[in-house]
């Protein structure tokens, strides 16, 4: 288990958010997403559950655009794979497949 912290960064009065990492109890500053993966499960309910790849459940909503929203807000440079409707994506393939099939049938 860990702590989940902000990193930000101030200059001249402003705060611009960096990433978030994680603390282990042992004081261990560590990533969230240790090996720069991040991995997007999404539900015909459109609910959906982002977990690392050792399957380490860390967010869990409704939404695409929160999901990833919330996912680059952890980890700006990360590398995401889509689960949904038993197919594996990455995130230029899934926005590719939901412009494909139209609003009405992927809207998220």
């Amino acid at each position: 288990m860990k702590c989940v912290y902000n990193e930000n960064l101030i200059s001249r009065g402003h705060t611009n958010h960096i990433c978030q990492f994680g603390e282990t109890q042992d004081g261990e500053r560590v990533p969230i997403f240790p090996d720069e993966k991040a991995i997007l499960h999404i539900s015909d309910d459109e609910h959906y559950r982002v977990t690392t790849s050792t399957n380490e459940c860390l967010f869990v909503g409704t939404g695409y655009d929160e999901a990833i929203g919330r996912i680059k807000y952890a980890q700006p440079n990360i590398e995401l794979l889509i689960y949904y409707e038993g197919g594996e994506y990455t995130k230029e393939e899934f926005e590719k497949e939901r412009e494909e099939t139209g609003p009405d049938e992927a809207e998220m």
